[in-house]
């Protein structure tokens, strides 16, 4: 009997953790998803529609609009911008907007900010810096589905 219970908690984890790790919305995610749909009409840093309103890159459009209107805007469209709720699901959009909201973290390039020494800089070599990847919340909540089952299994 106690074997029975064992192998049944054993799936069930398995099988929780396997939800959460195959579930969710990630920055990685939303950033090929904008290279693949949004790139045309937002640019690549998320500011090529300034003459409409939209601008990724500004900290104020963010402190206006929640993610919640972004969302709405993306599912349904409005003006040019067509709906993609049928092509993109309820993750890959949060993804999306997970990954534009970087663009207002980002720093200016020199040419923004110095034009007159962009063509210089352009000239020094650069070092390509990766990002760190850091434990997500599939990982965290696969590691504490983990904890659960082994204290499971300890009291059967």
């Amino acid at each position: 009997m106690r074997c029975g219970k064992f192998i049944i908690l054993a799936t069930l984890a398995v099988l929780l953790a396997s939800l959460f790790l195959a579930s969710g919305a990630s920055v990685e995610r939303g950033k090929e998803i904008y290279q693949s749909y949004c790139i045309p009409c937002h640019g690549e840093n998320g500011d090529g529609q300034k003459d409409k309103g939209v601008d990724f890159s500004d900290p104020n459009f963010w402190a206006k609009e929640s993610d919640e209107e972004v969302e709405e805007v993306i599912e349904k469209g409005r003006g040019q911008m067509p709906a993609w709720k049928g092509t993109l699901s309820s993750d890959d959009i949060h993804s999306v907007i997970m990954y534009i909201k970087t663009f207002a973290k980002q720093t200016p390039s020199i040419s923004e900010t110095h034009p007159e020494t962009a063509e210089e800089a352009k000239e020094i070599p650069h070092k390509e810096v990766k990002a760190k990847k850091q434990p997500g919340f599939e990982a965290v909540m696969a590691v504490i589905a983990g904890i659960t089952a082994l204290l499971i299994f300890r009291r059967v």
